[in-house]
């Protein structure tokens, strides 16, 4: 004998069935919408942050080659500036030089001249004292010509 099927196990699945149709419709999709909205608005942020940590680097990077050109520039334009300052450092210095060599030689000409005037005030007061001293010596007038430079 066949015994009748048991009905219970059907009614069961049919309950099983329409619950999970219920549950699918009610809470399982929306659930699911709203975590996909969610991970939607999460990867679009997580992006837009890429993008913009790209571009503050890109900027960042740009104004470090900036900074590095102007330093660049700054130590051509230092260098230019020194290489000026001793250019005209050595012809101030020429100039000094060449001024003072030529004080020195004006100065030069001067103690030559005056050492000649010298030598002939020199002379001719030994003439006169050199007479001086004979005319005492000897007690007579001796004549300037024995004095006298020949």
């Amino acid at each position: 004998m066949i015994a009748p099927p048991d009905v219970s196990v059907a009614a069961v699945l049919i309950v099983f069935l329409l619950t999970l149709v219920a549950l699918n419709r009610l809470l399982f999709k929306p659930l699911f919408r709203t975590l996909e909205e969610r991970d939607r608005a999460t990867d679009g942020l997580l992006k837009e942050s890429h993008k913009t940590l790209e571009h503050y680097t890109e900027q960042f990077e740009r104004y470090r080659a900036a900074v590095r050109e102007g330093k660049g520039q700054g130590y051509k334009l230092q260098e230019a500036v020194r290489g000026e300052a001793l250019r005209e450092r050595a012809v101030l210095l020429q100039r000094a030089k060449a001024e003072a060599e030529a004080a020195v030689g004006d100065a030069k000409v001067q103690l030559r001249e005056q050492v000649a005037s010298a030598k002939r005030t020199l002379e001719q007061e030994v003439r006169d004292l050199a007479g001086s001293v004979a005319r005492n010596i000897l007690r007579r007038d001796i004549a300037g010509e024995a004095f006298k430079r020949p």
